[in-house]
């Protein structure tokens, strides 16, 4: 199993614990139904938040350890996916690009970048890039100066406040976190990342 893999392990038992301790707190008369229905919302937090933050730390590695380039699209790999409701199948397509650049010794390298959309890439683009020796894959250095990054950390800040609203419920001591401390640590949040995608557009590294 990968570290991934024991993370999101970790992610569901602290899920499970914190509905615990809620429950714990309606003195024996909670459900069955209503102890599930709080592991359910537990776990449509902590897991978009865990896997936004695995994605921008293994970001983050690759843009601070591996050097940068400036890579040309030469081809693409496509992945399809179905969804749908009933026996409507929407098939959908998203389009991966391979780059190629010269590497720091001279040899021209071929690698995937860790980010695809639903439009076909442009053969012939420059893009800057980050590779990271011994990597699969190259990160997009345009990536954190998307809307989409902005939207991501947004949202992690406000489930992350909610949650550490929740566990301070979970062990009883929600008086001392107040609802302005509360607003206070949301709205902190949500102007750092303001800030950091300002900063990201306007000074790109």
């Amino acid at each position: 199993m990968t570290l991934f893999g024991y993370g999101f392990i970790v992610v569901v038992a602290f899920s499970l614990y914190i509905s615990y301790r809620i429950c714990k707190r309606f003195n024996g008369e909670s459900s069955f139904f209503l102890s599930g229905l709080i592991f359910l919302l537990l776990i449509c937090m902590t897991v978009p938040v865990y896997i936004i933050s695995a994605n921008s730390v293994r970001n983050s590695v690759d843009v601070l350890s591996g050097d940068r380039y400036e890579a040309t699209v030469v081809d693409c790999i496509v992945s399809e996916s179905r969804g749908g409701r009933g026996r409507t199948t929407v098939r959908k397509n998203y389009y991966y690009p391979i780059v190629e650049f010269t590497d720091n010794s001279g040899n021209v390298v071929r690698k995937e970048l860790n980010r695809g959309s639903d439009a076909p890439p442009r053969t012939g683009e420059v893009i800057a890039v980050a590779s990271r020796p011994g990597s699969a894959v190259v990160c997009d250095m345009s990536a954190a100066r998307s809307p989409v990054t902005l939207f991501l950390f947004l949202l992690q800040s406000v489930l992350l406040a909610a949650l550490f609203y929740l566990t301070c419920y979970g062990f009883g001591v929600e008086k001392a976190v107040n609802k302005r401390r509360t607003k206070w640590l949301l709205s902190i949040c949500i102007f750092a990342g303001v800030c950091l995608y300002a900063a990201n557009l306007f000074f790109p590294v």
